[in-house]
């Protein structure tokens, strides 16, 4: 994957998902574009649940090279989401979100991202990434 200078790669769009398939991602930033409404989520915007912005586990490159934007296509993946990042300590900055991708089988069997959500104390991720 290349990132020219400024230029933000976004998934599904700029590079295959399943280039990141099986990696733990740090979430950095997270941008809601539905409401959720108890379990009801509203609809989608620019065809996604909402956007988040991820940084791969490569501490060969530059973060700016590292970070690329997952477009939340699933509702499931954009509650998770959601609620992990209300949470508390991670507001607090005690936890950080991690991160994992993987493809599942959707509708006539299209490849569909799935994301599951974790949160670990502050920390984890840059020992994590740098081993």
């Amino acid at each position: 994957m290349n990132n020219n200078e400024g230029e933000q790669l976004v998934a599904g769009k700029s590079f295959p998902w399943e280039y990141i398939t099986g990696f733990y991602l740090r979430l950095t930033n997270f941008t809601p574009l539905a409401t959720i409404d108890g379990d009801t989520v509203g609809s989608t915007a620019m065809g996604a649940y909402g956007l988040a912005s991820v940084e791969l586990p490569n501490p060969d490159v530059e973060p700016n090279q590292r970070v690329v934007m997952l477009p939340i296509e699933q509702k499931s993946d954009y509650k998770s989401i959601c609620r992990a990042h209300l949470d508390s300590e991670v507001n607090a900055g005690t936890n950080e979100l991690i991160v994992l991708y993987e493809n599942r089988k959707g509708f006539l069997g299209r490849r569909q991202p799935s994301l599951h959500v974790a949160a670990y104390p502050n920390g984890t991720w840059h020992s994590f990434s740098m081993l």
